[in-house]
């Protein structure tokens, strides 16, 4: 597994979460239509046109979108957890684990290492350990 392999998990998680969030403003729409976006232009804007319609669309889009990057997701993660297993040092294998499999922040997985690591030493360690090890 290379590095930006690795880190691409993190890439998928973001784009869930953003995904997510656009999910929420969509079903918002859909469930109180008279809430207009404030344009600064009377009645709107451009044409109203089927703003519910529109919103029950790309919700749907969005539904098969998010269930996709999930079921990626899943899969790269079963990758990274496999590939953790063969890490030797112990150490390191539970910064990529946390990192990488469970999603934490650099902060938790200093709370998690224990022993007086800081959010910068366990990235630290990692940076050093990929520069190493991964391509």
């Amino acid at each position: 597994m290379t590095r930006a392999e690795l880190e691409h998990i993190i890439d998928i998680e973001h784009i869930i979460e953003q995904d997510e969030e656009a999910l929420c403003r969509f079903r918002e729409m859909i469930l109180h239509p008279g809430h207009q976006k404030l344009t600064g232009l009377p009645g709107g804007g451009s044409g109203n046109g089927d703003r519910i319609g529109d919103a029950v669309s790309r919700t749907e889009e969005l539904v098969a979108r998010i269930e996709e990057e999930r079921r990626e997701l899943d899969a790269l993660r079963a990758e990274v957890y496999a590939f953790c297993m063969e890490i030797a040092d112990i150490h390191i294998r539970g910064i990529v684990v946390n990192r990488f499999f469970n999603l934490l922040s650099w902060r938790e997985v200093a709370g998690r290492a224990g022993g007086g690591n800081t959010e910068d030493s366990v990235r630290k360690a990692y940076i050093r350990w990929a520069e190493r090890n991964l391509e």
